[in-house]
C-alpha cells in the first residue's frame, strides 16, 4: 500500500505519481526547463515505518567511514539519534532525508513508472516540522 504523501508545486496541489527523482542530474538540462518551488509532506510515523532500514544501514556506513576520516558531519555530532528522535529535529532530517537518502524516499513515495512525469526533482532546501508532518521544500523543474 503506497504511503500518503502531499505533494506542492508552486502552492498548488501536485500529484506525486507525476513528480520524479531523475536518474541523471539536471545541471545542463535547467537551460531548456521551467523552475518550480516544490513542499513533500509525509507523516513522520510513515517516514519512521518506511525508511528504517535504509537509516539503520546509513548510520553502519557512517559509523565505518568515522573510523578512517575525522571528519564527521551534524549526524555524528548529535551521535547518531534514533530515527525517532531523528524526525523531531529538522536540521537531521534535512541532512539524512533530503540529501544522504533522498533518492531511496522520493523511489518510494513517488513516481511509479505507471504515468507520465510533469516535475523532474532538483534538490532539497529546506525541512520543516509540525504537528508530526515532515516537509521537504526545494527546488524542480517541468518542460512548461
Amino acid at each position: 500500500m503506497p504511503v500518503p504523501v502531499e505533494v506542492q508545486i508552486d502552492g498548488q496541489p501536485a500529484d506525486p505519481e507525476r513528480f520524479v527523482m531523475p536518474p541523471l542530474s539536471l545541471s545542463s538540462a535547467r537551460a531548456d526547463l521551467k523552475p518550480h518551488r516544490f513542499a513533500l509532506t509525509i507523516a513522520a510515523a510513515d517516514l519512521l515505518a518506511l525508511m528504517s532500514d535504509e537509516y539503520e544501514k546509513l548510520v553502519t556506513e557512517l559509523k565505518a567511514d568515522d573510523q578512517v576520516v575525522d571528519d564527521k558531519d551534524e549526524l555524528a555530532a548529535a551521535g547518531y539519534p534514533a530515527l525517532s528522535e531523528l524526525v523531531t529535529r529538522a536540521e537531521l532530517v534535512q541532512l539524512v532525508f533530503g540529501g544522504y537518502l533522498v533518492a531511496e524516499l522520493l523511489g518510494k513515495v513517488t513516481w511509479t513508472r505507471k504515468g507520465g512525469i510533469d516535475y523532474w526533482f532538483d534538490a532539497v532546501t529546506e525541512c520543516t516540522i509540525d504537528s508530526g508532518q515532515l516537509t521537504f521544500h526545494g527546488s524542480c523543474y517541468s518542460k512548461n
